[in-house]
């Protein structure tokens, strides 16, 4: 996959929903990926349906997409509440990440991001 198929990706995702960051995580970004490695995508934005909803419809979305992409659309409240409890993904992916797309209000999670770093902020052991 190369980033103008990340670039698509994006696009694809801006043109349905009001996107604040999108996040390539996981062994993609980190680059220790093996050949049947997935896309870890986090997507942050406004989203009116319950999480299975839109999960649902984001692989809609991105069904024309010939790569395993595991997209986890969260709001930003979803994604301050996870890392307030520890959660290992949102964690990975706002500390090892590669920013995709991001907006001012992207900016305030990583700067929240930052300040609970600072305080102690540690995984959790619960892995999803």
């Amino acid at each position: 996959m190369s980033y103008r198929d990340l670039e698509y990706i994006v696009e694809k995702l801006r043109n349905k929903y009001k996107l604040i960051g999108v996040v390539l995580f996981g062994s993609r970004a980190r680059g220790d990926y093996k050949p049947w490695s997935d896309y870890d995508v986090l997507i942050i934005g406004v989203f009116d349906k319950p999480y299975l909803e839109r999960l649902r419809d984001v692989l809609e979305a991105l069904s024309d997409i010939s790569i395993p992409i595991e997209p986890h659309p969260y709001t930003v409240e979803e994604s301050i509440d996870m890392l307030l409890k520890g959660n290992p993904m949102i964690i990975d992916a706002l500390s090892e990440g590669v920013i995709l797309y991001k907006t001012k209000e992207f900016e305030t999670l990583e700067n929240r991001f930052r300040e609970l770093v600072k305080r102690g902020l540690k995984k959790s052991n619960v892995s999803i």
